[in-house]
């Protein structure tokens, strides 16, 4: 007998992991970019920090999209998801 709340422990565990893995990579986003920019302080020239920071938040806008308009994952997303694994498993079989 399975508890009628794992589905939602699952899902809320899920989203709880997405949530602090988000964090941690705009948490690396910070303090790389500020170290980029404390060195352009130092050697000056042209702004070439505007590189790491522009692409990474390209990177950060589309995990937060992931983790938060997308919506939660759902049960129908996994049972697509296994569907797909099981026939690419099966294709690749050897004969």
């Amino acid at each position: 007998m399975t508890n009628p709340n794992y589905t939602t422990f699952l899902g809320t565990a899920t989203q709880l992991q997405r949530w602090r893995d988000f964090k941690a990579h705009a948490i690396a986003y910070a303090v790389f970019n500020g170290v980029f920019i404390a060195i352009w302080l130092v050697t000056r020239g042209p702004f070439w920090p505007a590189f790491p920071l522009i692409g990474w938040a390209i990177g950060l806008t589309f995990q937060h999209h992931a983790n938060t308009l997308a919506g939660p994952l759902t049960e129908e997303h996994v049972r697509s998801r296994m569907t797909h694994d099981d026939r690419s498993v099966i294709e690749s079989a050897p004969v």
